[in-house]
This record gives C-alpha cells, structure tokens and sequence, in this order.
C-alpha cells in the first residue's frame, strides 16, 4: 500500500518534480563523469608515463657486471614482494671494430627493451639474430641505411667476424642513437664472455612505497655485487600527476555536491510548499506528522533513483567522451562511480526534502483549510 501511495503521487506530480528530476539528473552526471576519471585517468596517466624509460634501475658495484643467471632470482624477488613488473631488460654497452674503427655498441634482449624503453622509434623492424639496428646518428656517421650491409669483428679476436644486415635505424632522441644495437647473446659472442649487463632497467607500476619495496629486494638479490635504485624523476612526476589530478576531482566534485544539494533543497521547498493544503487535509483526516514524513521519505527515494539512474548513464557518455577526446584512452565503466552517483543521488534529494518535510509537517490543519 505504502509503495503505492508513493509511486502515484510521483506520477501525478510528475510534471512538477520536473525541474529536481532536472536538477538531480545534472547533478549526478557531473558528479558521475568526476569519479569514473578519478578512478580511471590517473592509472592511465601513470602508465602512459612508463612509457619514458624505467623507474627502477639495478647496477653493478665497481667495475662488476651483472650475470645473466641472476634473472631468475631477480625476478623471484620481485614475485615474493608482489611487485607488478611491467617490463625488464639488461643493457650491456662494449666497443667492437668496423674495419680498424671502434663503434659503441649496445646489447639487449629486444623483445624486453620494447616493454621498458617504449619510446624507442624504429624506423624498419626489429632486428633478428644476423642482424643490427642502427642509431640514427651512426648511421649518418657510417654511412649506413636499412638493407646495408655491416662487417663487425671482435675486439678480443680479429679472426672472430661477423657480417649482418642493418633492419632498422633507430631514433630515440638520446644516446642510443650513437649506438650499434645487437641481440645481448650476439654481443657476448662477440666479447667471448658469458651473457652479462652492466644496467638493468625495470618499469614497475605503483606508488613510492611499491617502489621501495621493490628497490629493497632487488638490492638484496647480490648484495655484494649490485644495487637497485629509484629513478626519481620519474616516480616523483607520476606520484604528482595522480595526486594533483585525484585532488583536484575531488575537490570539484565537493563544490558540485553542495551545489546540487543547493539547487535540490530550493526546488524541493517550493513543492513542498505547494502541498500544504494537501498536508493540512491529511492530518484533518488522522494522518500522524510521522506518517506523512514517511511518506515525503518514499517519494524523494523514488525522486532520486530516476534523478540518479538518468544522471549515472549521461556521467558515463560525458567520461567516454572526454577521456576518448582530452586523452584519447577508454575508460572502465564498471568501476564504482555509477553505483555511488545513484547513492548520492537519493541522499541529497532525501536531505533536500527533509529540510522543508519537517518543517511543514508541524502545520496546524485549521490555519491551512481556514486560508491562513
């Protein structure tokens, strides 16, 4: 009966309750849009951010080098402390001869230097075991483009050459590009000594604490012969991004919730005003204040869950939107943002109308049928 009385004064005061609806549904659409790029934006800022190089490092102590057997333990260590690995790879810089030049070069698993120096450009493809990419500057220098052909032999072993094909020239905008880039295997060969690195650069999500903990074991794997450090740079500016960018939501999505509250409650007086005959009447018939504030109750629910459900659905459209537009990435809505935007929905229209509903309750039936 209760669900009733409520459902059909919401519909036949559909027309009035227009204007909250209005006010409830706008509302929740900003407030909705706010917290799925809250939830969504700042991880997705932070791991485009990854895509500037590592944030961890892990080098040797002295003039050591960093065996390629101590992989697994590494990664075992990162796996104990939870840590969420990203990318991983080994760079081992030597000098081998072209002709009677020395050329810098640079050995790593190519596969794994895509996962943590992303913003590598290549101009060609990613070379196989027979063959080089070429720094953009080398290749200037040497005379170099891709399909050439490039005799390097072993510093340790003049009769020890090999003859590979330039894939691609690669163009980083650093000192890579100064670089002959090999498969690491290729280069151990070539240098006559077991795979090694003598930096290993890891990219790993999450914040400082996440980073410190990860630092920690890393630097425990050998402890004798290596060491892990933060890239603070680039830890810092992602710890900043992701701060600045939830702070400053958070607080536009404060200001919209009082605003709201605001424009509900005022709305909301003006129909609650409007049924002080019909209040009057009421209690003239034996309705207790508590039951009309029941009743008041149910309706701003009622009033909120459509207010709210149409706001939730135009939030996601607007967060798709901009996030599709400003930052061209996809958002999830599954997150909690629509759940939480119908919530807040139902609380602001019940407070809204509990602030005129108690006041009016308290009406005397014989001033209001009198025309007082």
């Amino acid at each position: 009966m209760y669900l009733r009385i409520v459902a059909k004064a919401f519909i036949h005061r559909l027309s009035r309750t227009f204007i909250a609806l209005l006010s409830i549904a706008t509302g929740s659409a900003t407030l909705c849009a706010l917290l799925l790029l809250a939830y969504t934006v700042p991880g997705q800022l932070a791991n485009q951010l990854r895509s500037y190089g590592a944030n961890v490092v892990m080098t040797p102590t002295g003039s050591n080098l960093i065996r390629a057997d101590l992989m697994p333990k590494i990664d075992r260590a990162l796996h104990q402390t939870q840590t969420k690995l990203l990318g991983r790879a080994g760079y081992r810089y030597a000098s081998v001869l072209y002709g009677q030049q020395s050329v810098q070069v640079l050995g790593t698993n190519m596969a794994d230097s895509q996962k943590v120096r992303s913003y590598w450009k290549i101009e060609g493809k990613l070379p196989a075991e027979d063959e080089i990419l070429v720094g953009s500057n080398a290749a200037e220098k040497y005379r170099l483009a891709l399909k050439s052909r490039m005799t390097l032999t072993s510093p340790k072993d003049e009769n020890f050459s090999k003859n590979f094909g330039v894939s691609g020239i690669l163009r980083t905008g650093g000192a890579e590009d100064d670089l002959i880039v090999m498969d690491q295997d290729v280069l151990a060969k070539f240098l006559q000594e077991p795979p090694s690195a003598n930096v290993v650069e890891f990219s790993i999500p999450g914040s400082s604490e996440d980073l410190k903990k990860a630092t920690t074991a890393l630097s425990q794997v050998d402890p004798d012969n290596a060491s892990a450090q933060e890239v603070r740079r680039i830890s810092k500016s992602e710890d900043n991004l992701t701060s600045i960018l939830r702070s400053l939501i958070w607080l536009v999505s404060s200001i919209i919730s009082v605003l709201t509250l605001i424009g509900v409650s005022t709305t909301l007086v003006t129909m609650v005003n409007e049924r002080a005959k019909e209040i009057g009447l009421k209690k003239a018939l034996g309705a207790m204040p508590k039951q009309i504030l029941v009743e008041f109750i149910g309706e701003s629910i009622l009033t909120g869950l459509v207010g709210g459900i149409i706001g939730s659905a135009a939030g996601i459209w607007i967060a798709k939107f901009v996030t599709h537009q400003a930052f061209a990435m996809d958002i999830d809505a599954s997150k909690a943002g629509w759940p939480l935007t119908i919530i807040f929905a139902v609380l602001i229209t019940v407070v809204g109308m509990m602030i005129p509903a108690r006041r009016i309750v308290k009406i005397q039936p014989a001033y209001v049928l009198g025309g007082e």
